[in-house]
């Protein structure tokens, strides 16, 4: 990351001089409204933590994940439009403006509030994140004329921006392969046989249940929040909901039997 604060090359210097042109002001605007997006989905990881024992059916929640995603094409019609007044870059040497944070941050707010879904494998995720992954990179690097002199400087900046897309592309399909399916679950009732709660070198809990076995499930013991652990007591029946996910990627929630 340390490439983006460096100093610009010669033959970009000239975007000291942005200021001048008409359409800076506006290029300005537009940028910080994108980066707000981004800003806002600070709240997803929060939102999500008091979703955690229920499909997230909360409005806000299901928009906010929209807006964080919507962050990336955004940016890159903002640098398409505003090209040569916006970069994707960051350089505290000159006045262009970037949406490059707000992209980091709805990358990370979507990883951290999708990493809290409970999927069947997450092998394949981290795969089926490159692809899109690239595409987005290649938008990028496509509709700006930044990198166009691929000095080492550019190199190490088209290296760091492609590690942000992946970060955001494996945010994007965890969050939106759960959020945005609609789907029935197949219900598998089970029994809890054990409890055990875990305690680390800091001295954080973590709560776990054991259960009889459920078709298509390798394991019969899983992780849960300390509320959910709470409510329920061994030879409790359970409802195991499993969903395949608006990507195919099967993924499931916990619920008590009422």
């Amino acid at each position: 990351m340390s490439h983006m604060f460096a100093a610009p090359p010669p033959d970009i210097e000239y975007n000291q001089h942005v200021e001048n042109d008409p359409e800076f002001p506006r290029a300005c605007k537009f940028t910080q409204l994108v980066s707000g997006l981004g800003g806002a989905s600070l709240f997803l990881p929060i939102l999500k933590y008091f979703l955690d024992n229920t499909s997230p059916t909360a409005l806000l929640f299901h928009v906010l994940v929209a807006l964080a995603i919507a962050v990336v094409p955004a940016s890159i019609l903002l640098v398409y439009f505003f090209r040569g007044l916006v970069w994707y870059n960051i350089r505290t040497t000159v006045p262009n403006p970037s949406p490059f944070f707000g992209v980091f941050i709805a990358g990370i707010s979507l990883t951290v509030a999708g990493s809290m879904n409970r999927f069947v494998a997450y092998g394949p995720l981290f795969f089926w994140a490159l692809p899109p992954a690239v595409v987005i990179w290649l938008a990028m690097i496509f509709t700006t004329d930044e990198f166009k002199s691929y000095t080492r400087l550019d190199i190490g900046n088209m290296g760091a921006i492609l590690f942000t897309c992946y970060v955001f592309s494996f945010g994007a399909l965890i969050s939106s392969n759960c959020v945005f399916d609609t789907n029935a679950p197949r219900v598998f009732p089970t029994t809890i046989t054990e409890k055990k709660i875990t305690e680390n070198k800091d001295y954080e809990k973590t709560y776990r249940l054991y259960f009889t076995p459920v078709p298509g499930l390798e394991d019969n013991e899983k992780e849960v929040h300390a509320s959910f652990y709470r409510a329920v007591e061994i030879n409790d029946t359970i409802r195991f909901n499993l969903k395949e996910g608006i990507w195919g990627h099967p993924w499931y929630y916990l619920e008590p039997l009422k």
